[in-house]
């Protein structure tokens, strides 16, 4: 306190010059139309650009926020989606499905804190378990196209196994045909994989599309895989080898969404038995 005062006495000629130069002003813009006008105009145009600025920092410390809305949002149009591909398959064909399937697939969206795209297995870490209902073997998709599948929760994390993974194999075909294959990654550019056993009698060409197939109980058909970049085959092989520009960018995840098919389990448990055929021959 005895500071303070010591410097107002030191100062004090200094800080009486300053009062009586605001009180100046003020009686100038106060006593002076064209003065007053300009003053007012000045000052409302400073105070809106330091707003502007202000709110800027606001908005950027608040994008968290509105990214994880927006990821939720997006996991139920997700949902929707699905939903209405099933429908519309219905109205165009006798093909009527359970009205339980269309409604099978639910999205968890979720916030990627770790991802690897240099290792021959790559792995992703997100921040949702099993508290959140996340479980082994559930798909996972970006707002691009396929991640990969979950391999392993805790009860607040999960890991993912990219499909940038030398033994991960993902069922996929060629989006205008429907021809089916298998894409797999070699373990070299991270932008580019590899789709096999597509026989050579089909009709492919750079450009067209691969999407997931309805031959896996992890991914909805027709989740966006990527484009094939090139297309060639040896002379004696019977299958093509094509080249995929992968539709994710892994080293840019932000937000993933797992894919929770309700009835998965179901479904592969009827897979894996072994009916017996009944002979009608006597």
């Amino acid at each position: 306190m005895q500071r303070i005062f010591w410097f107002l006495f030191t100062y004090r000629a200094f800080i009486l010059f300053v009062l009586l130069e605001i009180f100046c002003g003020w009686l100038i813009v106060k006593n002076n139309a064209y003065q007053g006008a300009y003053f007012y105009n000045s000052s409302t145009r400073y105070t809106a650009d330091v707003l502007k600025k202000t709110q800027e920092v606001k908005d950027y410390f608040g994008l968290k926020d509105v990214n994880r809305e927006l990821a939720a949002e997006n996991a139920q149009l997700h949902q929707m989606y699905e939903q209405l591909a099933l429908s519309k398959v219905a109205q165009q064909g006798s093909y009527k499905p359970d009205s339980a399937l269309t409604q099978r697939f639910k999205f968890v969206a979720a916030k990627v804190i770790r991802s690897s795209t240099v290792s021959p297995r790559n792995t992703i870490t997100i921040d949702k378990g099993t508290l959140d209902g996340i479980k082994p073997d559930m798909g996972v998709i970006s707002p691009q196209g396929v991640v990969g599948k979950i391999t392993a929760c805790s009860e607040h994390f999960s890991v993912i196994t990219s499909i940038l993974h030398i033994d991960y194999r993902l069922s996929s075909q060629i989006k205008k045909n429907g021809s089916v294959g298998t894409v797999e990654w070699d373990g070299k550019n991270s932008q580019i994989s590899a789709m096999r056993y597509v026989p050579r009698y089909v009709e492919v060409q750079a450009g067209d599309t691969v999407v997931t197939s309805s031959y896996n109980s992890v991914f909805p058909q027709g989740v966006l895989v990527g484009v094939i970049k090139k297309v060639s085959a040896a002379p004696s092989e019977t299958a093509y080898d094509l080249t995929v520009q992968l539709a994710t960018d892994f080293n840019r995840l932000s937000y993933v969404y797992v894919i929770n098919n309700i009835y998965k389990e179901e479904q592969e448990i009827l897979e894996k038995k072994n009916v017996p055929v009944e002979s009608n021959t006597p």
